[in-house]
């Protein structure tokens, strides 16, 4: 009888010991992102992203944007009107509350003759990637 005692508490261990592992990793393996990126996107979408993605996105905030005047005869109806802040020396996406899509996003700057420009994740996947 003192066999099974003793291969109970074995058991009773082994089983702790795994739900101490299980919650350690379910604990610390969270993914890592910029609080900057939580300007634009939830937790829980942040968390659904593949790491890659989430890489292009970290790298998104510096280089997504810039803007562009807007060509002569450019017919521009289809895009939205954006108001920039007016300190908007360097553009981010997170600060405009967008968020990257898989197409290139163009809107009119309000009160300017000009675009601002949000490349794709496809873009700024190709471009960061060219930097290794």
């Amino acid at each position: 009888m003192s066999n099974k005692i003793f291969d109970f508490m074995k058991l009773k261990k082994l089983i702790l010991v795994t739900l101490c592992i299980s919650f350690y990793n379910l604990t610390f393996a969270q993914k890592n992102f910029s609080k900057e990126l939580l300007k634009s996107y939830t937790k829980i979408e942040l968390e659904s992203f593949n790491d890659k993605d989430l890489s292009v996105l970290e790298y998104a905030i510096d280089h997504a944007c810039y803007k562009v005047s807007i060509p002569e005869g450019k017919d521009t109806k289809q895009f939205t009107t954006i108001v920039l802040p007016s300190d908007s020396g360097t553009l981010r996406f997170t600060d405009l509350g967008l968020k990257i899509k898989d197409a290139t996003q163009y809107f009119i700057v309000s009160g300017k003759k000009e675009l601002l420009v949000v490349k794709s994740l496809y873009v700024l996947n190709l471009e960061k990637n060219n930097l290794k």
